[in-house]
């Protein structure tokens, strides 16, 4: 019997159906996009079927199907790569410069592996997934403007010297080029000063990096146990190995038996405006500045509160997935407060517990108006609840699940 784990047959049959984010030639937007462009066949990168249909270009903006065109063959060009600064490269290669310009080679693999991993820090930019004509742009644009091969201009960067067309290759303004490359050029060149001193560093053997046992680290060993579980079709959560088989309902409602004390100190503006722009700058730019949570309803700045670990303001935002009676929306993660992305976490864990079902992405199964029926939000604090009204919210999430879970069995008798 061939191995269900292995069989695309699911896969392939809800990337057809558009009931998941992913994409492939199969999609109802490819097949779509081929009856536009009269065309059969298909060049698509794995770039393509990773992302969801609605993806659009962090560099050039435009979506899918503005990105399309048939290539010299006649094939619908679906592509889309991974964009990276050239950083790395040009260390690796500054380091083999200086160990090999010695009288004797005095570097080792310790070495070289330190120069690797400080490339992250002379990169400009993290690497994204762009379209092939954004990534073209870049080349093209260093060529004409005379800027240096190991430069690299980031997504930000290209998006303002290119003109985007749908279904065309991108045209280059070349005077926004050069005005890029020269806004770029002084950090470039402090950039190949402080990769010439790592290069140094590590070719002398000066450097401080020790290597760990790969079989002690962290990442390594639970990424091992959980892999080795799946192949013995175990998708749950591994605390039954330490003798917790199943969670006790005790253990599982202890979240809604703590009060939490209203904040006696509030965040001044100033901490606010340093959340913002410094400690927590990229998920407050997440949300717009009238954003509310969807879970609580509290206004962007009174979800500000004190970290448990060190007493420091922060804005705890997160994205989850939450249960709708309609199966594609499920697949839509939504920006909610970490309060209240705790509290469906709990919620969710709960009635997994109550209903005797075996998951482990709690929140998944709860509505967002379920987390608004049950919370008592507080500025600049954490939530209580309303206990009156946990008890009817969980009784209706642990039928779901076990009705859920009677669907998928019949759903596999019938297979």
């Amino acid at each position: 019997m061939e191995d269900s784990r292995f069989d695309p047959t699911r896969l392939i049959e809800l990337v057809t159906k558009g009931t998941i984010s992913l994409d492939g030639a199969m999609s109802p937007q490819t097949q779509q996009l081929l009856k536009q462009f009269k065309t059969s066949s298909v060049d698509m990168t794995l770039w393509w079927a990773l992302t969801p249909q609605s993806w659009s270009c962090p560099a050039c903006g435009r979506t899918k199907p503005e990105i399309v065109r048939l290539n010299k063959n006649g094939a619908l060009m679906c592509r889309l790569v991974e964009h990276h600064d050239h950083m790395a490269d040009v260390l690796e290669k500054r380091f083999r410069i200086h160990s090999t310009s010695r009288d004797s080679i005095i570097a080792d693999d310790l070495a070289e592996e330190f120069a690797k991993r400080s490339a992250p820090m002379v990169s400009s930019y993290d690497n994204s997934i762009i379209c092939n004509d954004c990534n073209n742009a870049d080349p093209d644009a260093k060529s004409v403007i005379g800027a240096p091969d190991d430069f690299s201009f980031s997504p930000t960067e290209i998006r303002s010297f290119i003109k985007a067309l749908p279904n065309k290759p991108h045209a280059i303004n070349t005077d926004e080029a050069r005005l890029a490359w020269e806004a770029c050029k002084p950090s470039y060149d402090l950039r190949m000063k402080v990769i010439d001193r790592i290069a140094n560093i590590a070719a002398s053997n000066e450097h401080w990096f020790q290597r760990g046992l790969k079989e002690a680290q962290p990442q390594r060993v639970e990424r091992t146990a959980r892999a080795l579980a799946r192949h013995f079709n175990y998708m749950g959560t591994l605390d039954v190995l330490c003798g917790r088989s199943e969670p006790s309902l005790q253990n599982t409602a202890s979240w809604r038996q703590t009060r939490h004390p209203s904040p006696k100190i509030w965040p001044t503006m100033r901490e606010i405006e340093h959340v913002a722009k410094v400690s927590n700058k990229s998920k407050w730019g997440n949300v717009p500045d009238n954003w509310t949570c969807p879970g609580c309803h509290r206004y962007k700045a009174h979800t500000v509160r004190k970290r448990s670990k060190d007493n420091n303001w922060i804005f705890p935002l997160e994205k989850l997935c939450f249960y709708s009676e309609d199966r594609y929306e499920r697949q839509r993660s939504t920006y909610v407060c970490a309060d209240c992305s705790d509290t469906a976490k709990f919620v969710g864990k709960e009635a997994v517990s109550l209903a005797g079902t075996k998951h482990d992405t709690y929140a998944n199964h709860v509505k967002i108006s379920e987390i608004t029926e049950i919370v008592l939000p507080q500025k600049h604090g954490r939530h209580n609840y309303k206990q009156d009204a946990i008890e009817g919210v969980l009784g209706r999430i642990s039928l779901r699940l076990k009705i859920d879970e009677d669907d998928e069995n019949e759903s596999i008798e019938d297979d």
